[in-house]
């Protein structure tokens, strides 16, 4: 027989819950890009992810994947994510440096030196530069930055001249969980937890690797 375990939701748990802060669907003013990091997925999926944070705290993830393409699509569909991909990291690089810097070779058989040169040249100006940035919900119900530019602007720019604006495809709720399913909000590597209180269990979602391009 299983043992039964009892335990007392406090003050303090509550404290702690609340720790986890992100930055909300909508503009955000003042927004600092605080660290570039280049890691593998437990599948073994290379990306990188910027991370951006508010005044008060709040944080925002943009994670870059490696682009890939299904058994079913071409060389066009591979050719098209990355020249996305390449187009999003160097509207975040040039909000930081001159044109000429953000000059990087994009290498696809060696993703990893391209991602690594990216980092190299943002390090040193991370934190300088205050940003405005648009952030929106993506297709797995994170909050996250578009797919699309302009997303990120610098703060020397008047809000009356921003070219930052809501959309009318622009998701602006996060889509509906299936299920009573607790949504991670802080890591897309997390596995949904089924509620206790649930009727069956919830099939943990296949990892879609073609995401986010």
């Amino acid at each position: 027989m299983a043992e039964n375990i009892v335990f007392i939701v406090d003050e303090k748990i509550e404290s702690e819950d609340r720790k986890f802060n992100f930055i909300d669907f909508g503009i955000h003013d003042n927004i600092t890009m605080t660290d570039i990091s280049i890691e593998k997925s437990p599948t073994g999926k290379d990306y990188m992810s910027f991370t951006f944070t508010s005044e008060d705290g709040k944080v925002l993830n943009k994670t870059e994947w490696q682009p890939t393409i299904k058994e079913d699509q071409g060389h066009d569909v591979l050719l098209s994510k990355i020249k996305n991909q390449a187009k999003r990291i160097k509207h975040i690089m040039a909000r930081y440096m001159s044109e000429d810097a953000t000059k990087v070779t994009y290498n696809y058989d060696n993703w990893v030196t391209y991602a690594k040169e990216v980092k190299a040249k943002l390090d040193p100006v991370k934190g300088t530069s205050k940003m405005r940035i648009k952030a929106v919900y993506d297709n797995k119900g994170y909050v996250s930055l578009p797919n699309y530019v302009p997303f990120i602007e610098s703060m020397a720019i008047p809000k009356s001249d921003s070219k930052l604006e809501i959309l009318s495809n622009d998701k602006k709720e996060r889509p509906q969980q299936t299920g009573d399913v607790e949504v991670a909000t802080s890591n897309p590597f997390d596995t949904p937890v089924a509620s206790p209180n649930a009727g069956a269990m919830v099939a943990t979602p296949p990892v879609n690797n073609d995401l986010p391009f």
